[in-house]
């Protein structure tokens, strides 16, 4: 998927109140068009990180209008560009947590499911859970208190 539309898709997940997104987004060395892999100095390479330069630039401006921000803080260098001034941060956010424990705990859920560990975690439910299925993804998905 292109930056354009999987970052519009984040931002209005992230607009009302997902706090926690994943976004895929095509690799910048295949060209979109054609399929095909390039590499650095390709004109279609370089319009292509353009492309994707303008996008994020877009996404960032946007998210900061709707008043969201990143877990952590912002940085110490704040004309950083991470391409000629580095960017520090004196403050970084992660959240790790017992998914089961916390389903059981908050909502009474004890659907059994087996967790794929990754950056963007795949659930899968066990058995038949018809039923839960739907209170399963609306526990997950909520926003925290």
């Amino acid at each position: 998927m292109q930056p354009t539309n999987a970052l519009a898709y984040t931002l209005d997940m992230q607009s009302h109140g997902i706090a926690v997104t994943y976004t895929y987004i095509t690799d910048a060395h295949t060209n979109a068009t054609a399929g095909a892999g390039m590499g650095p100095g390709e004109t279609v390479y370089e319009q292509q990180l353009k492309a994707y330069t303008a996008a994020f630039a877009k996404f960032f401006a946007d998210l900061a209008a709707a008043a969201s921000d990143f877990a952590g803080g912002p940085p110490t260098t704040p004309n950083c560009t991470g391409v000629n001034v580095a960017c520090t941060y004196p403050k970084l956010g992660e959240i790790d947590l017992n998914l089961r424990g916390l389903l059981a705990t908050e909502d009474g859920i004890t659907t059994q499911f087996r967790l794929r560990t990754d950056s963007a975690p795949f659930v899968y439910l066990t058995g038949k859970p018809a039923r839960t299925a739907r209170w399963c993804a609306r526990s997950v998905a909520r926003s925290p208190p």
